[in-house]
């Protein structure tokens, strides 16, 4: 991890074997400053890099973390489960009063349109 300002930054990257046998890279960029937290994706995600991503965010909470950015600039394809288990934990979280954001998810969104958990997204 690298200090940045006040703020620090550290990449980590999550090799992980999909069901059809291929190998999947989700690398993250995690710019941490006070009580903000923001993650730059890149890459495929699959439920297991979702849950990843849900690990970090939890950490993240726990230790002071009350506005978290999930930025998908680089989120080249996002299965449903995926979708379904980042919508579900946004809702958890608003309820916590965690702000949990996803910023540059148009795209990629409009791709899985005809998904339950497409529907339920509301940004």
């Amino acid at each position: 991890m690298a200090a940045v300002g006040n703020a620090l930054k550290t990449t980590d990257s999550a090799l992980i074997e999909s069901k059809g046998g291929k190998k999947a890279e989700m690398r993250i960029q995690m710019s941490l400053d006070g009580q903000q937290t923001c993650l730059c994706i890149e890459g495929d995600i699959y439920r297991e890099h979702a849950e990843v991503l849900q690990a970090i965010i939890g950490d993240r909470v726990r230790d002071g973390s009350r506005f978290i950015c999930l930025d998908m600039v680089g989120v080249f394809y996002i299965d449903c489960k995926s979708l379904e288990l980042l919508a579900n934990l946004q809702a958890q979280l608003e309820t916590n009063g965690v702000s949990l954001v996803f910023e540059h998810a148009r795209d990629w969104r409009e791709r899985l349109i005809g998904s339950s958990a497409a529907k339920q997204w509301s940004q």
